[in-house]
């Protein structure tokens, strides 16, 4: 999760500095309220898209390394590269139950976060509904608009337009021109922009960009209705308008008419640029952006596959897990263990197979090419486990079981990486056990 977060942070940001940069100055604000959402959705969507075709590398580790095999109910033993240890099993879920990770205080911080900025946002919402109930409701047929006591100008929310009641005292076509912008922000439907925005906050508000991401957003949604009135009436009188009206408070979910850059909004309805220059300039930028997005969409698919995946590859055949696993035992020869704290009881032990965890309802591959020879339904305490046996090249076979689902069905020939089955859910617990045998030899599957 929080590699998706971050990797989703990195992209959006990306976009939004060349936004800044390269678009900002383009001018063509239609365009850019479309790349300012696009660019949202395609930084939450791009982390999830996985590209088959990229060869991954695998990750070398020692499976020797460390290994928890289950001697009885009271004690595992422990087996490290350096060390053997026994520990009881109160011990060992006392170890494997730490709260106080840091990767815990970093899931507390974030929930914190998103609670506190939802919090936030039903506020804003609250008072705008309340400011609703102490206006007065101007009887105009063609416009939902509310006299408000508010230091606000005058926004828009939805279809409705909040207005301060001192407006009243300006001129007729001042009015008419107030109203003229917050109509067309509600023709535009700024507002589900906005609140598209608020929500995008909500979760990604640890991005240092997110608040002035919102920020370029409302200003573009001005320079919109400045372009769009300004064809219609004169360029002076709507900017002297805007410098009367220059508000100083706004809510964050809303447009305000005059609280957005009004310097910057004069100077462009002054020298406006030729709709040919601007169309020109904007597409000649798009071949970059599709080359950054593939650019991004390679790299964040090599990153994951080396993060999720610990072997998909050994010598002769792939791993039964694609991603998103933990091995949580490894394979063993039989081995006698002299337990010299307990008046030296001597232990067998023995693991000839892997004990792979993964999330609920995993896809379980061939590891290569064969044929299906048995797939069996073993009841354990009234849940039913399935075993699958492939029969595989050069006399190797290997068995998968505690399957749930088995998507195959016996002497069908399988390819290596087909989806054979899937695991389980909670109940079930979602693990599998896998075992590689040579002339009906079990051997270890990492090195094989």
């Amino acid at each position: 999760m929080f590699r998706y977060l971050i990797e989703a942070t990195i992209v959006l940001s990306t976009f939004y500095l060349i936004y800044i940069y390269v678009f900002n100055k383009y001018l063509y604000f239609e365009w850019n309220r479309f790349f300012l959402i696009s660019i949202v959705v395609i930084s939450v969507i791009l982390p999830l898209i996985k590209i088959d075709w990229i060869t991954t590398s695998s990750l070398k580790f020692n499976p020797n390394d460390i290994l928890f095999v289950n001697l009885d109910d009271e004690q595992f033993f422990v087996k490290t590269s350096q060390k053997q240890f026994f520990f009881s099993t109160v011990y060992l879920k006392f170890s494997q139950n730490k709260y106080f990770t840091i990767f815990n205080l970093l899931i507390v911080i974030y929930i914190s976060g998103i609670l506190r900025q939802t919090i936030v946002f039903i506020n804003n919402l609250i008072s705008i509904k309340k400011l609703e109930k102490s206006s007065i409701k101007s009887e105009n047929k063609k416009h939902q608009i509310y006299l408000t006591n508010s230091k606000i100008t005058a926004f828009s929310f939805f279809e409705k337009i909040f207005v301060n009641k001192n407006y009243e005292n300006l001129k007729t076509a001042e009015q008419q021109q107030i109203i003229e912008h917050e109509n067309i922000h509600v023709k535009q439907k700024h507002t589900l922009d906005n609140l598209f925005f608020e929500i995008v906050n909500i979760f990604f508000w640890f991005n240092p960009f997110i608040k002035k991401l919102k920020k370029s957003v409302k200003e573009n949604h001005e320079f919109i209705v400045d372009k769009i009135l300004t064809k219609q009436d004169s360029r002076y009188n709507y900017s002297f308008l805007m410098v009367k009206l220059v508000a100083k408070k706004s809510v964050p979910i809303i447009n305000n008419f005059s609280d957005s850059k009004v310097k910057s909004r004069i100077k462009l309805l002054s020298n406006p640029e030729k709709e040919r220059i601007k169309k020109i300039r904007f597409v000649s930028t798009i071949p970059i952006l599709l080359l950054l997005i593939f650019t991004f969409l390679f790299t964040l698919n090599i990153v994951n596959n080396s993060f999720n995946t610990k072997a998909i590859k050994t010598n002769k055949f792939i791993f039964p897990i694609e991603n998103n696993y933990t091995i949580a035992g490894y394979y063993i020869e039989t081995q006698t263990i002299t337990d010299k704290a307990n008046k030296n009881i001597k232990y067998k032990i023995s693991h000839k197979k892997i004990t792979i965890q993964t999330e609920n309802f995993t896809k379980v591959l061939a590891i290569g090419n064969g044929k299906i020879l048995t797939i069996d339904t073993i009841n354990d305490w009234g849940l039913n486990e399935i075993k699958i046996t492939i029969k595989l090249k050069n006399n190797y076979k290997v068995i998968y079981e505690k399957l749930a689902e088995v998507l195959v069905t016996e002497n069908q020939k399988v390819k290596t990486g087909q989806t054979i089955g899937k695991t389980g859910d909670k109940r079930l617990y979602p693990t599998i056990d896998y075992q590689l045998l040579l002339n009906e030899k079990a051997i270890n599957p990492l090195e094989n």
